[in-house]
């Protein structure tokens, strides 16, 4: 598969602390990345920082990399047009996705008319069909419509569109079904991974629940403390997790056949100087606290950790 994106040595700091630290990680065509974690671990802003959307205050340092272009060196104005075009963001709230005071169809078809400089008509027309394969009932009733006249659901679905309707190669899918019940959750997940398959678009799907990663995503990357401390195929990773914090994730699923276990303290527990996980680690030894943590590579899979679980 060809590399759409390649994130290098990525560190994003806030006056002396690095909230993210050394991430480097590669997306695929046709592939759907998940990143996982707690709350806090960096999962966001390190997709921010694909499309430079960092806060001003953050120093990024590190390369990145997307369909040939160093992102991080690009003009302004470049980025631009690379935003909403070849890259979308799906926040986790779409009730805050839209402007209540602008029609669903006017905020919908408003980046193509940008990027693309079709008629409004055709651009209508298109949005029609892409909300009828999405299975927004209707289409030129919701098209009409203003937000609050949408189901969360629905609103979903109308951004996804969006990312359709430009063409986009990669979308950036950060917590996207939070704000939604079990049921529609359920069935925007399976609407993005129909996509997939059905276009070769690339996702990064961001989320806090490993299951929901699980289930989606190819491969898998499990943030800790601004680290990424696993990255595999998704399969390997959720049979036989290397890094202690990743078998703590999975034992901490409810409904599973053996009772959740609860990961001991708090996700802003983190020991800034040896391991970031070594205060909430069942396995942490001394040296934990203490030494560097290298990434070290098995395979299709790495793990950034003293004394990986590969026994």
């Amino acid at each position: 598969m060809k590399e759409l994106l390649k994130v290098e040595k990525l560190t994003i700091s806030f006056a002396d602390r690095k909230v993210v630290e050394d991430v480097s990680f590669s997306v695929y065509e046709g592939e759907i990345l998940g990143i996982v974690g707690e709350s806090g671990s960096g999962k966001t802003i390190t997709s921010l920082s694909v499309i430079r959307m960092t806060p001003e205050s953050a120093k990024v340092e590190g390369s990145v990399i997307f369909n040939g272009k160093e992102i991080m060196k690009l003009p302004e104005e470049e980025i631009r047009k690379i935003r909403g075009k070849e890259i979308s963001l799906i926040t986790q709230n779409p009730h805050s996705a839209f402007n209540p005071v602008f029609k669903v169809g006017y905020q919908v078809v408003e980046p193509v008319l940008i990027h693309y400089g079709v008629s409004p008509k055709q651009a209508k027309k298109q949005a029609m069909e892409v909300f009828v394969k999405l299975g927004i009932s209707e289409p030129e009733i919701r098209l009409n419509s203003y937000p609050h006249e949408l189901s969360g659901g629905m609103k979903q679905r109308a951004v996804i569109s969006i990312a359709i309707l430009t063409g986009s190669k990669l979308i950036i899918a950060d917590e996207p079904t939070t704000a939604l019940d079990p049921t529609i959750a359920s069935q925007i997940l399976k609407l993005l991974r129909n996509l997939v398959e059905e276009t070769k678009k690339s996702i990064i799907f961001i989320s806090h629940d490993i299951s929901a990663v699980g289930w989606i995503s190819d491969r898998i990357a499990v943030m800790y403390g601004g680290w990424i401390v696993e990255i595999g195929k998704s399969k390997d990773i959720l049979n036989k997790p290397f890094h202690p914090y990743t078998k703590a994730l999975i034992e901490a699923i409810p409904g599973r056949k053996i009772k959740p276990k609860p990961i001991p303290g708090s996700p802003l527990d983190i020991n800034w100087k040896g391991c970031r996980f070594a205060k909430r680690c069942e396995f942490a030894r001394t040296d934990c606290f203490e030494k560097n943590i290298d990434v070290k590579t098995f395979d299709s899979r790495s793990v950034r950790c003293l004394y990986p679980l590969i026994q």
